[in-house]
């Protein structure tokens, strides 16, 4: 009597995990203020007085 008993248990497990998380945040704020203020302010006033009296008596 000849008995042969042969079991193979033959596991394989692979697990692969990924995970990529990428953030990009770009903020940019260009503010520009410009104001001008001119003022030109010219005044010429100009007074002529003559005054011219001749007497002559004889």
């Amino acid at each position: 009597t000849t008995e042969t008993t042969t079991t193979t248990t033959e596991t394989t497990t692979t697990t692969t995990e990924t995970t990529t998380t990428t953030t990009e945040t770009t903020t940019t704020t260009t503010e520009t203020t410009t104001t001008t203020t001119e003022t030109t302010t010219t005044t010429t006033e100009t007074t002529t007085t003559t005054t011219e009296t001749t007497t002559t008596t004889t």
